[in-house]
């Protein structure tokens, strides 16, 4: 099995943060999800094998995601953020 990456609290929650207010950001700074998901994946030094095991989803299926390639689902993106230890809002 593979390394297990584990968040301190206020850590997780300044993640948290992070995506609970981009909806009160200026148009300009809105970015789709795929860079959200590889800036955080990045941040939590997790490697795309990583996140898709802890996801459940195919390491191929995550590098078409933070490449933006793929058409992913609500569905996907929440086992993503949980994978991360974020909480996901949709704000329509």
């Amino acid at each position: 099995m593979g390394r297990q990456t584990c968040l301190l609290l206020p850590h997780r929650q300044a993640l948290n943060k992070t995506l609970l207010f981009t909806k009160d950001a200026p148009a300009a700074t809105a970015h789709p999800p795929h860079v959200y998901v590889r800036a955080i994946r990045t941040a939590l030094q997790m490697t795309q094998e990583q996140l898709a095991r802890r996801a459940g989803v195919a390491k191929s299926h995550v590098a078409l995601v933070e490449s933006g390639k793929a058409n992913v689902g609500v569905d996907t993106l929440r086992k993503l953020f949980d994978a991360m230890f974020c909480d996901l809002l949709i704000v329509p």
